[in-house]
Formats: C-alpha cells, structure tokens, sequence
C-alpha cells in the first residue's frame, strides 16, 4: 500500500473516532410501567402512538391530559368491559388509576 492510501485512511479513522455517535431516539422513559387492570392485556394492547402521545403530554409536569380517541384499539377494551387502567409515571413511582364508563374521553393523569 502506498504511504498516500495509508494517510487517508488513518485520516478518515481519525475522523471517525472524533465524530459524535449518531442520536438514537430514545425510548420513552417517562412511563415506567403502564397496563390495563383486570383485562389481561399489556401497555402493547394501547399502541405506540398511545404511550407516545402520553409522554408528550405528561414529560416533565405535575398534571397533564390525554384524550382517548378512536385511534387505540378502545373496542379491544369494550370487548373485555374493561373500566380502568393505570399509568405508571417515574414523577411519583405511584399508580395512578384513570377510570371512567367507557374510558373514550379525556382524562387526566395527576402526578404529586
């Protein structure tokens, strides 16, 4: 190998080395634990677009609101008559409990 072919790739591995890793998303952190109480089911039966939708509403507040809409599987919660389910947050370590007679308006998610 040439001494040019050789500067290039120490010039490249250097550059490489010093270059800051690429961001990784990271996942979400704020929901500690989450799932629906006496149905069975998983935080997985609510979606990633749920649990992303309440980390954007409840990152670092003491309150926050979620809107239960059309777009989580509400009928799989119907299915089971499932009244409740509770949100885990790391702000309180705490389950809070969220109930409601058909769970498909809005609520709030207090954290002390």
């Amino acid at each position: 190998m040439s001494k040019r072919i050789l500067f290039c790739a120490a010039i490249l591995a250097a550059g490489l080395a010093a270059s800051p890793a690429p961001s990784i998303a990271a996942p979400i952190t704020e929901v500690v634990e989450a799932g629906i109480e006496g149905c069975g089911q998983t935080p997985d039966d609510f979606g990633p677009q749920f649990w992303h939708d309440v980390d954007k509403a409840c990152t670092n507040k003491t309150s926050c609101k979620v809107r239960l809409t059309d777009s989580y599987p509400l009928a799989t919660l119907q299915q089971y008559e499932c009244k409740s389910f509770f949100v885990n947050f790391i702000c309180t370590g705490a389950t809070k409990e969220v109930s409601g007679p058909d769970l498909t308006s809005e609520v709030t998610l207090q954290c002390n």
